[in-house]
């Protein structure tokens, strides 16, 4: 991949959940470069290409996954521009790597999507989702705002704003933190067998003014 859509996010997390348990794993990258514009694309297929690498995803080639928006956990019953975004890119790239993907329109498949403990539980069972589409997997995915600590090198007197960092106290290193407004997401790929968190990844991306002018909601999910 581009070096600058690596640099882009940041990975904090790659969990993967067996079908009958799960173990999971921790993995930092490099932060952001806060200066460049964030390739939202880019860290969308980047989601898909680690939940397909996880050890306990074993879907084959030509394996029929069903997508849908992603949603705002602050409000998983509105839509928006990013949610639909982040499923339109999430398709694209399952389509890429060879699988049939059905991506589920929210209004008219009224598949709700919400956070429980520690997984994503559908409001649809998944036996129904399994004998309508034929689907062997669900992708789904949320996303909420928040700030990040982001660790900064200094660089000789590059540091202009100095209001915007404060000394972490990390010498010799003479490393700072900035606090970033960013963008939490988390992909989640399902079963359809039994409902099982089949692999996880979560990553964060710094919101600028694209991803502002995309989360603004756009009605309910549900419909009229």
């Amino acid at each position: 991949m581009h070096k600058r859509a690596k640099l882009a996010i940041m990975a904090i997390s790659l969990v993967c959940v067996a079908l009958t348990g799960g173990c999971g794993s921790r993995k930092v990258e490099t932060v952001v470069n806060i200066n460049e514009p964030v390739p939202l694309i880019a860290a969308s297929y980047e989601g898909v290409d680690q939940l397909l690498q996880s050890p306990s995803v074993s879907l084959e080639k030509g394996s029929k996954v069903v997508t849908a928006t992603f949603v705002d956990l602050d409000d998983v019953t509105t839509s928006s521009k990013l949610g639909r975004l982040f499923g339109e890119c999430s398709s694209s790239r399952l389509t890429q790597k060879g699988y049939d993907v059905v991506a589920l329109k929210l209004r008219n498949d009224s598949i709700v999507i919400q956070p429980g403990i520690g997984q994503f539980v559908l409001s649809r069972d998944m036996a129904l989702l399994k004998q309508k589409y034929c689907a062997d997997a669900v992708l789904v995915g949320m996303y909420t705002r928040t700030r990040v600590d982001t660790e900064l090198k200094s660089v000789n007197k590059q540091l202009e704003d100095a209001d915007s960092y404060y000394d972490a106290g990390l010498d010799p290193e003479r490393k700072f933190v900035r606090s970033i407004d960013s963008l939490y997401v988390s992909l989640r790929l399902i079963s359809t067998q039994d409902s099982s968190i089949i692999a996880a990844w979560d990553y964060w991306l710094p919101c600028d003014d694209g991803i502002n002018s995309l989360m603004g909601a756009e009605g309910s999910v549900f419909g009229r």
